[in-house]
């Protein structure tokens, strides 16, 4: 306090040889002034020598370094008026800080989604990661390099960090204590993301919920049951069980047991298990390729059939309509052929 009213009486005080100082020092920081941008710009140009004017001025580093000249300029500028030492030692403390501001934006400005040096990561063969993810990263790594300049802030102007350190500390046990949850959402959020087992639009089961995912974030995911209803499952959970993603599917599966009467002929059992083939080829909702039908076994009460082939659609609701049209085409084929279905039976015989 006592060195800003020094440097008020410094102003009041000024005499007529003074003037020619200000005058100068005032020329230096309008000379800076000016050609910060011309400066910024060249360096950045020297560095990126295929960017456009327009790239250039959108770079994250152009402001930093226009700021940073301007900032040596009223450093010089202050240096010509001869000021006291311990003022100078104070304006000099709060250029530092400006000057770690400075540098704390122009790195954090290189982490924003539309810096350079982020499209390059998403574009990156190695890294599996997509938009929320190298979002999330960025922004967490701003915020570290935003309370390390806070701390640097701190430590120039004379204040005892270590204390500052000790109470974050504590309050970090704290706060990690009172929100486990929290955490291993977020924790397992992140993984999702990059391990990427589904994404939004497809339609998974995990544990008893069946549906399409509709939103995935860092705490939870939320997905729309068959019944329509909005279900939101923390990340948790869903890191900890299986994950079955039905989208993944190229192509879906249909299987079905017929179970014919005992008495059906042999004869009659190739015919319509030749009919059965020949039908499921015909559909073009099969693949051709994919039909099996096998007189598989032989139960107590009747004669099991195993239909098998996959179908060419992964849709789900699609699926639901091809098995529906399958089942009906092959009762008709059964009604037609007089082939009976048989059920279980039981014969009771009362001794007189």
């Amino acid at each position: 306090m006592n060195k800003l009213i020094e440097l008020i009486q410094y102003i009041q005080n000024i005499q007529s040889e003074q003037i020619l100082d200000i005058i100068i020092a005032i020329c230096i920081f309008i000379l800076f002034k000016i050609f910060s941008s011309g400066i910024s710009y060249i360096i950045i140009k020297i560095f990126n020598m295929k960017q456009k004017e327009k790239r250039i001025k959108e770079h994250g580093l152009y402001k930093p370094i226009k700021y940073a000249v301007i900032l040596l300029g009223a450093h010089i500028a202050i240096t010509c008026l001869g000021l006291k030492a311990e003022t100078m030692a104070l304006i000099i403390k709060i250029e530092k800080s400006i000057l770690i501001a400075i540098i704390a934006n122009g790195l954090s400005n290189m982490l924003t989604p539309k810096a350079q040096i982020m499209k390059r990561i998403k574009k990156s063969n190695h890294i599996n990661a997509n938009e929320k993810v190298s979002s999330f990263i960025g922004k967490l790594i701003r915020y570290v390099i935003y309370i390390i300049a806070g701390f640097m802030i701190a430590y120039e102007f004379g204040y005892n960090l270590s204390g500052i350190i000790t109470g974050l500390g504590l309050g970090s046990v704290v706060l990690a204590l009172a929100a486990q949850d929290i955490a291993k959402n977020l924790c397992s959020g992140v993984v999702l993301l990059f391990d990427k087992p589904f994404i939004v639009g497809d339609f998974i089961q995990v544990a008893e919920h069946t549906g399409t995912v509709e939103d995935i974030t860092f705490r939870a995911v939320r997905m729309k049951t068959l019944d329509n209803t909005l279900v939101t499952i923390p990340n948790s959970k869903i890191s900890e069980g299986a994950i079955i993603n039905y989208s993944k599917i190229e192509n879906r599966r249909y299987e079905c047991d017929l179970l014919i009467t005992l008495e059906t002929s042999i004869q009659k059992i190739e015919e319509i298990t030749q009919k059965i083939k020949d039908l499921l080829r015909n559909n073009r909702f099969i693949k051709s390729e994919s039909v099996e039908v096998q007189f598989n076994k032989i139960e107590s009460n009747g004669i099991n059939i195993n239909i098998f082939c996959y179908t060419a659609t992964s849709d789900y609701i699609e699926f639901l309509k091809i098995e529906d049209i399958i089942n009906k085409q092959l009762m008709q084929l059964l009604n037609k052929e007089n082939v009976e279905l048989a059920y279980d039976t039981k014969t009771i015989y009362i001794q007189k």
